[in-house]
């Protein structure tokens, strides 16, 4: 019975793999190969094609024709504002998805608009601006390219230089056009008069006698506002400048399709395109501030050479395929966006390689690099794209480790030519020096005592920790040192490291943090541990070869191995959870540390700004109520910004000792973190907390517990149709036992549910609202760290849950 335990154990991991591995094999590989000139083939390719599902290529067979709009006078002019993105893009879609999209030409954009809206004719619609109103009528396929908006007067006029100088002046805007939302969003007093072409405009605007003041357009024939003596006021950026390929939604079929027809374009191919959309070497200059010299090198500039450290992951790696890939790539690739030249990888078998090619010029850029005084000889630098701290990996039974102090006479793993290696040299030298290939291997060798620590930096080690799920390391300190990566340029381009720098401060928070999301949040990957499969094969063969001489005895020890074996097992996974959950805070106290670095002094600009508003009213002699009360209102405001931020930065602390703490302090603070959505939501709190209890353990492992159990109340309540909806805390001590009980309202748990609560990764929502890992974590804090129980339980149409705890005698 083991035997066939084991057996199942051995394959079953690798059939999946195997399956898996063929499954992305299908999916990245390029699905269609023909020749664009020939449709019928492509259509049938499509109705064949394991891109797609058997009711797709059913519904492609009956629609071989997918016709898309397209404006007649964009051919006209399209040498003088773009290089054929539309076309470009429809082609890439008919390649890689085995499509036959075909172009459709109109006289106007509000002919076109209005018959995709109504289906006549066509199915879908190019440039398609995204809006919330539209959603009602259009799927949008993600954006391919990014154009600007131009506010367009004539020669003569001196009143209007952007858009904030329209006040009360007459504006064209096509019909149906996102322009009018442009000039909306000024709310300025506004006269917008609707116009069917934005030929039209033009003409009118250069007339003697013209009917507006100016035109907002997405684009422009500039052979034509020339002769009609106009010039381009103003070139803006704004959100409704990247444009999609929408289809009217009442063919989600379609949406289906080409949604995994976009999906199987390369990377690269995008990146391509993108790169030559509307915003000329000009618009980009004055977007990133460059220099006519800058401006001018970029233009004759056809792409960068860049180098990278090929096996750094999660930062960067280069695939076996040869693409680059991970939070610098993300990052690369952004920046290449913003100058519009793509980045050319030169690849290379290491990192010391990579210095190397950049000392020999063989690459005019390296990604992701901090900045040294040895780097400083033949680099410049960029500003900074991404800062973080360092921490030490050492095993789970090392003691506290305070920086580089604590390391000296150890053997400690680092990468060749990375920053701590030059860094720990000039600094530390009595570290023992143990190279390693990357950050796994160097955790690896910890783990298997080859060396006592291994220096990562923050992301680095929840990545792999996570990865490897090894249970006996543990991030043991910080070294105090930061990673400030910025991106190096060969001293002989002083001008690309300008522009460089231009980009990378131009890119915002928003875009950082959409970058950073796709990296914090650690992805778990599947592997073979084959290690163990022979570890157990060595024990089946010895259990083979006793088996003839003492069959009864060996019995029972299979019995007790097994059990021990599972045992093992569940306390490892654990372990991978509390450690990943761990890292995860980290990651998270981290961002926070730096938004409360960012806010501290706005707001106390803030408070000595509602000081000084005070006292110039007292001294000029003038009172108000109302001003008071706004005063004190914004004085309140700033305080609660700055508390909630105290609060959050509590919670993430790095402090893992046990105290003694108070059990009412801590629902306060967890309810001050969470009572805005709670307001939202229309949920009431009803606290029932005898005297001051006090209870022992870690204050922050605990804090996470009552934040749990208030967002899965609140997540029960927050769609019932009830009045009112309740979350009652109550807490009492009976003998030696501290009780507490969290009981709302929201319809209770089903009973057939109720025992698997609290399994990991059980959840009834939809992935996108949780993982099922809260209520898993909440129980190992409450039974393994605290020496409590946690139950839960339906009681009068609600959900129950039930914390029991040691009283212990607080001094």
């Amino acid at each position: 019975m083991l035997n066939n335990a084991v057996t199942m154990f051995f394959y079953k991991p690798i059939i999946l793999a195997l399956i898996l591995a063929i499954y992305s094999f299908i999916m990245q590989a390029p699905i269609v190969q023909a020749n664009q000139t020939n449709p019928i083939t492509q259509a049938e390719a499509a109705q064949t094609s394991p891109l797609y599902t058997k009711e797709e290529q059913q519904w492609l067979a009956q629609n071989p024709n997918i016709r898309i709009a397209h404006l007649s006078i964009w051919r006209q002019h399209r040498n003088l504002r773009n290089l054929h993105v539309d076309l470009e893009y429809l082609e890439l879609l008919n390649r890689y998805g085995g499509l036959n999209l075909t172009i459709i030409d109109f006289d106007s954009w509000a002919e076109a608009y209005s018959s995709v809206l109504e289906g006549r004719l066509v199915q879908g619609i190019l440039y398609l601006s995204h809006t919330q109103e539209r959603e009602n009528h259009f799927n949008f396929l993600p954006p391919y390219f990014y154009i600007p908006t131009y506010l367009i007067v004539r020669n003569d006029e001196q009143t209007i230089q952007s858009l904030d100088d329209l006040e009360n002046k007459r504006v064209f805007s096509l019909i149906d056009s996102v322009t009018k939302n442009i000039i909306e969003d000024t709310q300025l007093d506004v006269e917008i008069i609707p116009v069917k072409r934005d030929q039209d405009a033009i003409q009118d605007l250069g007339s003697s006698q013209p009917t507006a003041d100016a035109v907002v357009l997405f684009d422009y024939d500039q052979d034509a506002i020339k002769r009609a003596n106009l010039t381009v006021a103003q070139t803006m950026y704004t959100e409704y400048g990247e444009v999609h390929l929408g289809l009217n939604n009442q063919h989600p079929m379609l949406y289906s399709i080409l949604l995994k027809a976009h999906a199987a374009i390369p990377k690269q191919e995008l990146t391509y395109i993108q790169n030559l959309s509307y915003i000329s070497f000009e618009d980009r200059g004055k977007s990133l501030n460059l220099t006519k010299e800058e401006e001018q090198y970029l233009q004759f500039k056809r792409d960068i050479t860049m180098c990278v450290d090929p096996d750094w992951e999660p930062y960067e790696r280069i695939t076996k395929q040869g693409e680059h890939v991970g939070l610098a790539a993300d990052f690369i690739e952004l920046i290449s966006q913003k100058i519009g030249k793509p980045f050319r990888l030169i690849p290379t078998t290491s990192w010391q390689q990579s210095l190397e090619y950049a000392k020999q010029g063989r690459c005019e850029t390296l990604s992701f690099l901090n900045q040294t005084p040895q780097r400083d000889t033949y680099l410049d630098f960029t500003s900074i794209l991404y800062d973080e701290g360092e921490v030490i990996i050492a095993k789970e039974n090392a003691s506290f480790l305070r920086g580089y102090e604590s390391l000296k006479g150890k053997k400690v793993g680092v990468i060749k030519g990375h920053n701590t290696d030059e860094y720990i040299q000039q600094n530390h030298p009595s570290i023992e020096i143990v190279y390693v290939q990357n950050y796994e291997d160097g955790i690896r060798r910890v783990s298997d005592g080859e060396i006592f620590a291994t220096i990562t930096a923050h992301l680095g080690a929840a990545h792999n920790i996570s990865k490897l799920k090894l249970s006996n390391i543990k991030i043991a300190g910080e070294t105090h040192q930061r990673n400030a990566l910025k991106m190096g340029v060969v001293k002989d381009e002083p001008h690309l490291a300008s522009i460089l720098t231009k980009a990378i401060d131009t890119i915002t928070q928003q875009e950082r943090n959409r970058i950073l999301a796709n990296w914090v949040s650690v992805r778990f990957e599947q592997t073979i541990d084959y290690s163990l499969i022979w570890k157990i094969l060595a024990v089946i063969t010895s259990v083979l070869i006793f088996f003839f001489y003492r069959q009864y005895d060996i019995s029972k020890i299979n019995k007790k191995l097994k059990k021990e074996m599972e045992q093992q097992y569940q306390d490892n996974l654990e372990k991978d959870r509390l450690i990943f959950q761990q890292s995860k805070l980290v990651a998270m106290g981290e961002m926070i540390e730096n938004i409360a670095h960012q806010w501290r002094q706005p707001l106390a600009s803030i408070n000595a700004s509602v000081m000084t508003i005070d006292n110039l009213a007292h001294e000029s002699g003038f009172h108000s109520d109302k001003l008071e009360g706004e005063l004190a209102y914004m004085e309140g405001v700033a305080e609660h910004m700055s508390q909630t931020l105290d609060n959050f930065r509590n919670f993430l602390s790095k402090d893992n000792k046990a105290e003694c703490f108070s059990l009412a302090a801590v629902i306060d603070e967890s309810l001050s973190i969470t009572h805005k959505t709670l307001e939202n939501d229309q949920i009431e709190i009803n606290l029932n907390l005898e005297g001051d209890l006090k209870i022992f353990g870690n204050k922050v492992d605990f804090m996470q517990v009552i934040l749990v159990l208030i967002n899965n109340a609140k997540d029960a309540l927050e769609n019932q149709p009830l009045s009112p909806k309740k979350l009652t805390i109550s807490a009492q001590k009976h003998k030696d036992i501290i009780r507490i009980l969290f009981k709302d309202n929201g319809g209770g748990i089903p009973e057939n549910l109720i025992e698997k609560i609290f399994d990991p990764y059980f959840t009834t929502k939809h992935k996108a609202q949780g993982t099922g890992i809260g209520l898993y974590i909440t129980k190992l804090i409450i039974e393994k760290k605290m020496g409590g129980t946690i139950t839960a339980s339906s009681k009068e149409q609600g959900a129950c849950f039930n914390i029991e705890l040691k009283d212990v005698k607080c001094e």
